[in-house]
């Protein structure tokens, strides 16, 4: 895997370019914006161009509406982030890691 920074006029875009395919995935997801950073996220952004939250979310209830250009309003991905903003993160360290 390898990373790359596009440097345009007014940004930089840093992408991740996986090996399969040469396909270029961005860091962020085109719909809630945050950050891709696992193997799911890159292959759920390959056929949907998503994460994998989103794709379980917005994606799969609604494959057919998807293929035909639908997409969920700024509203309702607005209501889900605030959904996970909200959430609570869990650490687990081992005693070793103490």
């Amino acid at each position: 895997m390898q990373k790359s920074i596009v440097h345009n006029k007014n940004e930089i875009d840093l992408f991740i370019v996986d090996d399969i395919g040469d396909k270029i995935v961005p860091l962020f997801c085109d719909l809630c914006e945050f950050i891709m950073n696992n193997h799911e996220d890159f292959e759920s952004y390959r056929r949907f161009k998503s994460c994998a939250e989103c794709e379980m979310c917005f994606v799969q209830p609604n494959i057919k509406k998807w293929k035909t250009g639908w997409r969920p309003s700024e509203k309702d991905i607005n209501k889900y982030k605030d959904k996970i903003r909200g959430q609570s993160l869990n650490l687990f360290l081992s005693e070793e890691d103490n």
